[in-house]
């Protein structure tokens, strides 16, 4: 009887057990293992891989169609960076990078295959969710971040004046110099009217200046019409 309530007991704490320690498990922070065979993962998985095989610690014969390479592949470094609060891209992520050589490929098929390069050297970056428990892939964590915008209210209108802001700021400049041009038109066109006035009576005080000497040489001229009449009368 007491063997029986024993193993009913230890049926019912059992799969409490086991279900804290899987918990613990995901619970538990990243480290250079894990990130290493979440990597594996991500480079093995990845459409473009032909060939991914492990030959020693840290070494792999590795192919890929984006740049004509088939050889060896060295894991040279595991970088792991976790920015608390400081990072506010990285919110309640840890930033990992799988730093790697690969043997032959030489500074000048890189700049040669550039873009297909740096698509592929993408795979060497994973990012630890600690909600998840697990590291997740470039794809992953973007996916990640999108919902999470969506959630904290990022997709309403304020998120999307938030994450444009630089636009909205380049159209209040273009209205603002828009408004400013307007203005200066308007300036403009005033002082020419003004100026355009100005000349009119310029033009209208030359006139009569014309017409009043012309009156002073007619009046000189009669004058001397009468001397001269006057003198032969004497």
């Amino acid at each position: 009887m007491k063997k029986t309530i024993l193993a009913l007991i230890m049926l019912g704490i059992l799969p409490a057990f086991l279900a804290a320690a899987a918990a613990g498990k995901d619970a538990a922070g990243p480290d250079e293992a894990s990130l290493l065979a979440a990597w594996e993962t991500a480079v093995r998985s990845d459409a473009n891989t032909e060939i991914f095989e492990k030959t020693a610690e840290r070494a792999y014969h590795f192919k890929t169609r984006l740049f004509p390479f088939d050889g060896e592949l060295k894991v040279l470094n595991a970088l792991i960076q976790d920015y608390g609060d400081e990072e506010e891209a990285l919110p309640g992520y840890v930033f990992g990078s799988v730093e790697v050589e690969l043997v032959g490929f030489d500074q000048e098929q890189m700049a040669r295959y550039a873009r297909s390069f740096s698509y592929w050297y993408q795979l060497n970056t994973l990012y630890f969710d600690h909600k998840a428990g697990r590291w997740l892939n470039g794809q992953e964590y973007r996916a990640a971040l999108s919902r999470g915008y969506s959630a904290s209210g990022c997709g309403t209108v304020t998120g999307w004046l938030a994450r444009n802001y630089f636009l909205l700021i380049m159209l209040f400049l273009a209205l603002f110099l828009w408004w400013v041009a307007r203005r200066s038109g308007r300036q403009m066109k005033t002082a020419m009217s003004r100026q355009d006035e100005a000349m009119d009576i310029s033009r209208r005080s030359i006139a009569l200046a014309e017409k009043a000497a012309q009156h002073n040489e007619e009046s000189i001229k009669l004058l001397q019409q009468i001397l001269e009449e006057l003198k032969k009368k004497n």
